[in-house]
């Protein structure tokens, strides 16, 4: 698996794990746990972005192996 590939997983990984413990943390009225949601998430986006961006750039720098 590349990087990018991995990096997105990751990500995606990190925004389901924010997701379930907002869930927990309604569930069981704990505030912080709820409030963990944020960060998780952003961070999960944010690792999914970079897996993203990193993918594009191997494309585009495949791309130009073969023109050369």
């Amino acid at each position: 698996m590349k990087r990018s590939a991995r990096k997105q997983a990751n990500g995606g990984m990190r925004e389901l794990e924010g997701d379930i413990k907002h869930k927990v943390g309604r569930a069981t009225k704990n505030r912080d746990l709820q409030a963990e949601r944020a960060i998780e998430r952003t961070g999960g986006k944010m690792q999914r972005k970079a897996g993203e961006f990193e993918k594009d750039l191997e494309d585009e720098l495949e791309g130009e192996d073969e023109n050369v």
